[in-house]
């Protein structure tokens, strides 16, 4: 079997309707569904538990996909549930995923004044850290609850 690509990532996120709002300004996505909504009863009990890997008496609160252009991307807000903190890059397993943009500098304005934070690039004329964002190349840019995401654009 053959696969076709990565359908959707997901991330966890305190608020879905804030990570939504992120999302919508940086990036332009758009939303596809809600499969859950705090209108209706958490997904939580033994079965969800056994389904989502949640702890015990975990709830999952709010489901939302969102289209990022060629891709998608799934919002989960679980609450009673212990939190740790987002992994950096040197973590093991999955730490970040990239968003293709058309230009690398735009993008991270528009990252920037939706909330997020953009990491330096590196410069190879000075081969230091650099804060000039080329048009092309990629970038790490952290979000407002602390997510990495890697922006990347090549010539085409």
């Amino acid at each position: 079997m053959k696969t076709k690509g990565i359908e959707h990532v997901t991330l966890t996120v305190p608020d879905v309707a804030a990570a939504t709002r992120f999302f919508e300004q940086a990036f332009q996505a758009e939303i596809l569904f809600d499969g859950q909504t705090p209108a209706y009863p958490p997904v939580q009990g033994p079965d969800a538990e056994a389904i989502f890997g949640m702890p015990r008496n975990g709830r999952m609160v709010w489901r939302r996909l969102l289209n990022l252009g060629e891709s998608n991307l799934e919002l989960f807000q679980y609450d009673n549930t212990p939190h740790q903190s987002s992994p950096h890059s040197y973590d093991y397993g999955i730490t970040h995923f990239a968003i293709y943009v058309d230009d690398l500098a735009q993008a991270v304005h528009d990252v920037e004044a939706a909330g997020g934070h953009a990491y330096p690039v590196y410069d190879p004329q000075t081969g230091h850290a650099s804060r000039h964002y080329p048009h092309q190349g990629w970038a790490y840019i952290e979000t407002p609850w602390g997510s990495l995401i890697e922006l990347v654009t090549f010539p085409t």
